[in-house]
């Protein structure tokens, strides 16, 4: 039995997926814990939709590139983490300062 190096288990699929699900918890946390002044109307619900639509399109760009490419992948699934925070923390600061 050989060693697993840390390549591998960044590669493993069940990983990738309940990093992209924790990460989609907490930028919903961030969002949703944001205050929204009631004239917003329909633009209150963005922090509800935004972070489940980019864990969507992330999971979607990640299946696909593991059709084309079996190796290094869990950078797609970084750069979707990283926008999905980026959005949901941007939303925090702009609505709360």
């Amino acid at each position: 039995m050989g060693e697993k190096k840390v390549v591998d288990y960044l590669d493993n699929v069940k990983f990738n997926m309940i990093f992209l699900t924790i990460m989609l918890i907490i930028s919903w946390i961030i969002g949703i814990s944001s205050y929204v002044h009631p004239s917003a109307n329909h633009g209150a619900i963005v922090p509800y939709i935004l972070p489940p639509f980019f864990f969507t399109c992330t999971v979607i760009v990640y299946f696909l590139s593991r059709i084309f490419i079996k190796k290094y992948n869990w950078i797609i699934s970084i750069a979707g983490t990283v926008i999905n925070l980026y959005y949901a923390i941007q939303w925090y600061i702009n609505n709360n300062i």
